[in-house]
C-alpha cells in the first residue's frame, strides 16, 4: 500500500495528477478529506480548472457543500477556474451563489468577485442571468 496523506493528495488535484488521485483513491482514500486550510481535491479542480478531474471526483462521490476555512465554497472555486457546466451542477446540489467569503484578506468576496478577480467571463456572464 502507498504511503497517503492529504497534503499530497490536495497537491495532486492542484496539479491535475488525476492518476494519483485514482491511486489514492483504490487505496481507501477518502474523498471528501480536507487539508489544514479546509480544502478538498474538488474545491482545488474546479479552481484550477481541471474539468476532466472535476467530473470524475464527482462520478467518485466528492462533496460539493464542504466548507474550507472562512466559509470559502466550491461555488468561490468554480468563479476563479470553473464553467458554466460546473456552475449549473454545483447550484442544483445546494451551493449558494451569494455565499461571502468570512475573513482573511478575501472577506466578503463571492463569485463574482472571484469570477471577476480570475476575468472567468464564462461564469461571471452566466452569473448576470441569475
Amino acid at each position: 500500500m502507498i504511503s497517503m496523506n492529504i497534503a499530497e493528495f490536495i497537491k495532486a488535484a492542484k496539479k491535475n495528477d488525476i492518476e494519483l488521485i485514482k491511486t489514492y483513491l483504490q487505496n481507501g482514500f477518502d474523498i471528501n478529506t480536507q487539508d489544514k486550510d479546509g480544502f478538498t481535491a474538488v474545491m482545488e479542480a474546479a479552481e484550477f480548472g481541471y474539468k476532466d478531474l472535476f467530473w470524475f471526483l464527482i462520478e467518485k462521490g466528492a462533496d460539493v457543500l464542504i466548507k474550507s476555512d472562512y466559509n470559502f465554497s466550491i461555488v468561490h472555486a468554480v468563479g476563479l477556474g470553473g464553467d458554466k457546466k460546473m456552475l449549473d451542477y454545483v447550484i442544483s446540489k445546494g451551493a449558494c451563489i451569494d455565499e461571502k467569503v468570512t475573513g482573511g484578506e478575501q472577506d466578503g468576496m463571492t463569485i463574482r468577485d472571484y469570477a471577476l478577480l480570475a476575468k472567468n467571463d464564462e461564469v461571471y456572464r452566466e452569473l448576470k442571468l441569475l
